[in-house]
Order: C-alpha cells, then sequence, then structure tokens
C-alpha cells in the first residue's frame, strides 16, 4: 500500500547488521507485548479492592487457552503435508539388551503427543466446552484429543522418543488420518467457509459504521470498555438478565440525561460478545463520540471511559460486575486507535483497525440452545444511507486516509502495510527520550 508522503516514515538505514538486529528484537518485544495484552484481557479476572484493582488468573481460561494455540498449530502441520508421527524400529529396552520393535516418534509425533498430554491433564475441557462454538479446525483438533488423547498419554515414551508399546503408532496414525479425513470433507469446508464469512460480514459491518460517522464529523472519538461478571457470578453472566443489563446500559447511552451530564457528543456503540471458563460471559464495548464536542486530550478521554466503567458498575452492582478502562493500557500497543481520530494519522489509524479486528472474532462463543444468539451488533445506521441510487459518490478528500487505512480483507493491518518501521521509529523515540534524562 503507497502511502502519502507527509504519512510515510522516516526511511531507515540499511549498512549495519546490528541495525537489522535490533529491529528484529524490537518486533519481537511488541509481539510479545502485544500478546500479553490479548492474554490478560481473555484470561484474567479484574477485582476491585479497596485500595487497588487487582488482576488474577482464571487457570482454566489461560491453560485452555494455549492449548487451543497449539492444536491449531498442530492443525497446520497435519494439513500441510502427509508426514507420518512415527516410525518403526529396533532398539534394546535396557542398555547391551537385545534388539527389541520399537516406535520412534517423528518431529510430527512430538507434537501430537504433546497436545494429547496438555487434553489429558485438563481431560474435563470436553465437558466444560461441550456448548461452545469454535473455529471448525478447533472442533476437529479437539475431538481427535477426546478420542486418542488419554490412551495415548497411557503410553510409555522416554526423554528421546522412543516407545516400546506397539499400540502407540497405530494411536498416533488414528490420529494424524481423523484430522486428515474430517479436514477434507465438505461438512468441514462449509463450516470454515461460514465461520470466516461470519468474521468477515462483522468487520465490515463495523467498518461501514465508522464509514457513515466519519462522513458526518470531521472528528470522532474512540472508547473502549470491557464489561465483566465477578467470578461468584459466573452463571449469572449466561442468564437472560445479565443480557438485559448489558442491553439497558446501552440504552442508558443514548438516554436524555447521559447526553446532558456525560456524553453530549454520543453517536454510537459496537460491542462483541465472548465466554470464558473462569471469567464467564463478558462483553468488549467501543463507544464513537463526536471529536468535535468530547475527547479532545488524553485526559478526557480517560475521564470518560472510567465514567463508563463506572456507570456499569452501578447498574450491575459492585458485588456482581467490573469493568477495565482499556485506555489505560495505550502505552502497551504499538498503534493506539482509541481516543480522538481527525483520519490523518496513520497510526492511529492502524490502531484502530487492529481494534475492529479483536472485536469482529468468532472465538470464544457460548451456544446454549438452538435459537439464533447475537454476539456481535453495533448501533444501526439510517436506512436512507446505506442505500443511494445513481453512481458512485465521490470520497471526501478528507477520509481518503481513512478508506486506505480500513480498507480489504479483514485482517490486523491493511494489505501492504508494514508496521516494522513504525516498531523500530518508536524504539528510537525511546531511546533518544533516555539519553535526554539527566543521571
Amino acid at each position: 500500500m503507497q502511502l502519502p508522503e507527509q504519512h510515510k516514515p522516516t526511511p531507515l538505514r540499511k549498512n549495519a547488521v546490528s541495525r537489522s538486529h535490533d529491529l528484529r528484537d524490537a518486533v519481537a518485544k511488541v509481539i510479545q507485548r502485544e500478546l500479553r495484552r490479548t492474554d490478560l484481557l481473555e484470561t484474567y479476572v479484574k477485582h476491585h479492592l479497596p485500595d487497588r484493582e487487582l488482576w488474577l488468573a482464571g487457570q482454566d481460561d489461560h491453560r485452555f487457552k494455549e492449548h487451543c494455540e497449539q492444536l491449531l498449530a498442530l492443525h497446520a502441520v497435519l494439513t500441510a503435508g502427509d508426514d507420518r508421527p512415527c516410525a518403526d524400529t529396533h532398539v534394546p529396552f535396557v542398555r547391551g539388551g537385545p534388539l527389541l520393535p520399537a516406535v520412534r516418534l517423528m518431529p510430527l509425533g512430538k507434537k501430537i503427543l504433546a497436545c494429547c498430554q496438555a487434553y489429558a491433564a485438563d481431560n474435563h475441557w470436553g465437558v466444560v466446552w461441550a456448548n461452545h462454538v469454535f473455529h471448525p479446525a478447533v472442533t476437529v483438533m479437539l475431538r481427535a484429543m477426546k478420542r486418542y488423547a488419554m490412551k495415548i498419554n497411557q503410553c510409555q515414551v522416554s526423554d528421546s522418543g522412543i516407545s516400546h508399546e506397539p499400540a502407540l503408532g497405530d494411536l498416533m496414525g488414528h490420529v494424524t488420518r481423523f484430522v486428515r479425513r474430517a479436514c477434507g470433507t465438505w461438512r468441514y469446508i462449509n463450516a470454515t467457509n461460514a465461520h470466516n464469512t461470519k468474521e468477515k460480514d462483522n468487520f465490515d459491518s463495523a467498518r461501514e459504521f465508522i464509514y457513515h460517522l466519519a462522513g458526518q464529523h470531521t472528528r470522532l472519538c474512540f472508547l473502549r470498555i470491557d464489561l465483566t461478571f465477578r467470578t461468584a457470578w459466573k452463571d449469572f453472566s449466561h442468564s437472560e438478565a445479565a443480557d438485559k443489563a448489558v442491553k439497558d446500559f446501552l440504552r442508558s447511552l443514548r438516554s436524555k440525561a447521559c447526553k446532558r451530564n456525560l456524553l453530549p457528543g454520543y453517536l454510537g456503540f459496537i460491542i462483541k460478545r465472548e465466554n470464558g471458563i473462569s471469567r464467564g460471559t463478558h462483553f468488549h464495548v467501543l463507544v464513537v463520540l463526536n471529536g468535535n464536542l468530547q475527547g479532545k486530550s488524553s485526559h478526557s478521554v480517560d475521564y470518560l471511559s472510567d465514567a463508563l466503567c463506572k456507570m456499569w458498575l452501578q447498574r450491575i452492582g459492585p458485588d456482581r460486575g467490573s469493568a477495565h478502562n482499556s485506555y489505560k493500557d495505550r502505552n502497551f500497543w504499538l498503534f493506539n486507535g482509541l481516543g480522538l481520530q481527525d483520519f490523518t494519522q496513520v497510526e492511529a489509524l492502524a490502531g484502530l483497525r487492529y481494534a475492529l479486528h479483536y472485536l469482529t472474532k468468532q472465538d470464544c462463543v457460548l451456544k446454549t440452545s438452538n435459537d439464533k444468539i447475537k454476539n456481535f451488533w453495533r448501533t444501526p445506521t439510517p436506512r436512507a444511507t446505506t442505500k443511494k441510487r445513481g453512481p458512485k459518490r465521490k470520497r471526501l478528500d478528507h477520509l481518503t486516509l481513512l478508506y486506505r487505512m480500513l480498507g480489504g480483507a479483514r485482517s490486523p493491518y491493511p494489505p501492504g502495510f508494514d508496521p516494522k518501521p513504525y516498531v523500530l521509529a518508536k524504539k528510537r523515540l525511546a531511546i533518544s527520550t533516555t539519553n535526554r534524562i539527566p543521571q
């Protein structure tokens, strides 16, 4: 993607090998920081203490999320080729003993064994997550683990990957054939396409909503808060009363009292429902304001986000609910898309796209009945603005960069956008700031 000259980062020098190592290390640190932030949101529970706020790990959520990532990595290897998980060999049972038939685990077999051991350590996951809807690849891998993980885990395998139990080779072959056969069926292909299409539709819907508001206002302000329930009220979070509390909270944002006292520039919201074992049902909310009226400073954005969190606690009760102001974590992100947006900053628009990508994912969805459950929705746009007759209208000049940064297929960053120069520029700024501080 070609960017205007005023939006291009400072050109990087290409003469020193150490600079490339610095860039690689900086990118790795940023990626790890973003992964820790995502892990915090998805697997930890926030508790409000009289003197501070405390984040406690939801152990089941944390381990299951890591296990799903492990299963997805194994799924990618299984479906990428036709490698064998193990090979027959002859190895003595003890040093100096006679050669006996054995099974040697190949790299693929060692990955299967690691996944089976992780699943066997928490075999209650098959019951806890029975009513959840995952990515089709995770669903196939979980079914394979449910069938074969316990049996494979019972087989004795040495540290060098040698086992004298012939059943291990058969079980490894069953897992490999099961996954490859299931992923080649039309049922799996259609489910994967439906899952990806739903994520694409959610992303397109959120993007069109931003386009609509940007066409009416020269500046927008974005607030992000997370609405959760305390661990003791996890069952309540799945109830209709909890859904009603969230909907009443969203309805109160457009009330006359809220617009008069707190949000005179309120324009709409985007919300995503998720579920976890320890955290229960929780919601990620993106509130959009008129940037010409509110959010002109970071202090104002922080204050408004905290006020919305207090509104949620007053409505649900501090003993049942919790809330988190995501704007406080902006310094940990590579690109911050929250706060004031004037559609001229590449970094801010990249952060906004990353936030929309996170809000439109289809993971961590709970299905408790056969009824249609809405896990993503937003403020509807007027019908008159969605369909216009005649030729396509020319886009406003000040929205050119917005359409470019939010355009293309659903992805964390726009097509052709390379975040590495911004990573290095941010690192150089941090180093220069540190050097200016007097010792």
